[in-house]
């Protein structure tokens, strides 16, 4: 049966998304100028266009997530489990799917000149192989975010939003890592990849 809200519930609550926030300023702080003083400032506007390029597989969210998650909340606090595993398990598997599709048609990118298209200086099999790995991780992300908020279902939203914290640590950590050493960008897009598929496996 669901627990009642209490006010530790909520500090914990509170200081997961408070830590989530100074997390993406630490990350803002640190990793623009890292890119500049290692890549340069052409270099870096390449890295920009291309992860930007990538963001847009972030509008596959349109909503499944919270939808499913409100519904299987109120099935939960009706105590009825079957519901419960009915609605996460039937948008699980939509997710998953449309997930595998679109990485399958993603991989179209290595037949387009994406280099001429976004004016980059680097050849276009790494601009598609670094875009594709980027891809990759959004897709992954979509996954992973499923996930997070099957703890709101069960009143733990604090632990998906913590989970989500430590993501972020881990990328900005590699990211900052491969920077470091003057990784190429299919380096660190693989990186970034790398630890986000770990920590979607390991929390699901």
């Amino acid at each position: 049966l669901p627990e009642p809200m209490s006010v530790a519930r909520l500090v914990k609550t509170g200081t997961s998304l408070m830590s989530g926030q100074g997390i993406q300023v630490i990350t803002q702080l640190l990793l623009p100028p890292l890119f500049l003083r290692h890549y340069g400032t052409a270099s870096y506007g390449q890295w920009i266009a291309l992860s930007s390029a990538a963001q847009y597989l972030g509008t596959l969210n349109f909503g499944l997530h919270n939808f499913a998650s409100n519904h299987a909340a109120i099935a939960y606090n009706r105590a009825d489990i079957d519901e419960v595993n009915v609605i996460q398990a039937t948008s699980f598997s939509i997710v998953l799917s449309m997930v595998c599709v679109v990485a399958l048609l993603a991989s179209a990118l290595f037949l387009v000149p994406v280099s001429n298209l976004l004016h980059l200086t680097i050849s276009s099999t790494d601009s598609a192989a670094t875009m594709y790995l980027l891809g990759l991780q959004i897709l992954v992300r979509l996954v992973f975010g499923f996930v997070q908020n099957a703890f709101l279902v069960i009143g733990k939203f604090h632990r998906g939003s913590n989970w989500n914290n430590a993501l972020a640590v881990a990328n900005l950590a590699v990211t900052l890592v491969l920077v470091l050493r003057h990784a190429s960008f299919v380096s660190i897009a693989a990186g970034q990849l790398v630890s986000t598929t770990v920590f979607a496996v390991v929390v699901a």
